[in-house]
């Protein structure tokens, strides 16, 4: 009987506390909604948070890999780059060559191929990447990790488009700088006429050619302008670049007329050394002939030499004289 008072006054002590059983229960459950409300604030605010930072840690992923493709398209264009400058600068020897060293038809190529070479290297390429614009940690506030986030995703698009830029550039630098090589190649080899080109004799023909133009010229000479026309050829039918063949080939030429030039001035000096020669022994001649001429009729010549007068008999006795006439 204890226990059933007691579990009455139990439930009198609730009533008087909630009133009713149905306010008890709303009240109950107000509360409880109550206290998940105030829980899920700092859970709201802590999943926001993750969020950033996966965020920023994404953007930061991604904008390092696009630095490391950039970095090496960058690498890449540059090397293209280098090599078509140094294929400019040759094309350029070439075309500067004195006339008749590269036979009309190769001009011809140079010329075009200069053109296409200018217009290959005026193709420029994205900027190289940078330092990440900004930063953050797991430490740093939502609004902060937010802005980093915003701040490394716009950077990374800049970067793309500079990615894209330097493809195309690189694409039209490779492409030219093969052909190039193609066409130096076939300034050694020779090709056959095509519709933009017309057919190229080989070297080694302009090489002929040369050696008949400086027939004076030295027998070294004219050998090492016929090997540097061979070694083009060998390196051209191996597939390696001519660049270095094609610029030995013209500076073996200009030896070449070198050599025929000062066989050429030593004839001439020789032969100006006898005319002068044969000029000083007749001018000393004449001196000896104009001098023995002065000395016969000058004051000082010599006495003539008469001969002696005829020889007369001396008569001692003068010769008497008959006056007795007849």
């Amino acid at each position: 009987m204890a226990s059933f008072a007691t579990g009455d006054a139990l439930r009198a002590s609730a009533r008087r506390f909630f009133g009713s059983p149905l306010r008890a229960t709303s009240t109950i459950v107000a509360a409880l909604v109550l206290a998940a409300a105030v829980v899920a604030v700092p859970i709201s605010t802590a999943a926001a948070h993750a969020a950033a930072v996966d965020r920023y840690e994404a953007a930061g992923v991604r904008l390092d890999r696009l630095t490391d493709q950039l970095a090496a398209a960058q690498s890449r264009f540059a090397s293209a780059s280098d090599a078509l400058v140094s294929l400019s600068g040759t094309v350029a020897t070439l075309r500067s060559s004195p006339a008749g060293v590269l036979p009309a038809t190769h001009h011809t190529v140079l010329d075009a191929v200069a053109g296409d070479i200018e217009k290959a290297l005026a193709q420029r390429s994205g900027e190289a990447p940078g330092e990440q614009e900004a930063t953050a940690s797991a430490d740093s506030t939502t609004e902060e990790l937010t802005e980093a986030a915003v701040t490394v995703e716009r950077q990374t698009r800049r970067e793309a488009g500079w990615l894209d830029a330097t493809r195309v550039a690189i694409d039209s630098a490779e492409e030219q700088r093969d052909a190039t090589n193609v066409l130096l190649a076939q300034l050694v080899t020779g090709a056959k006429h095509s519709d933009d080109r017309p057919a190229i004799d080989p070297l080694e023909t302009a090489g002929t050619a040369l050696l008949a133009a400086f027939p004076r010229a030295d027998a070294a000479s004219r050998a090492a302008l016929t090997t540097a026309a061979g070694e083009a050829r060998t390196a051209a039918n191996a597939g390696a670049t001519v660049e270095a063949e094609l610029l030995a080939f013209v500076a073996r030429a200009h030896d070449l007329a070198t050599s025929q030039e000062a066989a050429d001035r030593a004839a001439a000096e020789a032969a100006a050394r006898a005319a002068a020669e044969e000029a000083a022994r007749e001018a000393a001649q004449s001196r000896s002939e104009s001098s023995g001429s002065s000395g016969e009729s000058g004051s000082g010549r010599r006495p003539t030499v008469w001969p002696p007068p005829p020889e007369f008999p001396i008569m001692t006795h003068p010769p008497k004289l008959d006056l007795s006439g007849p």
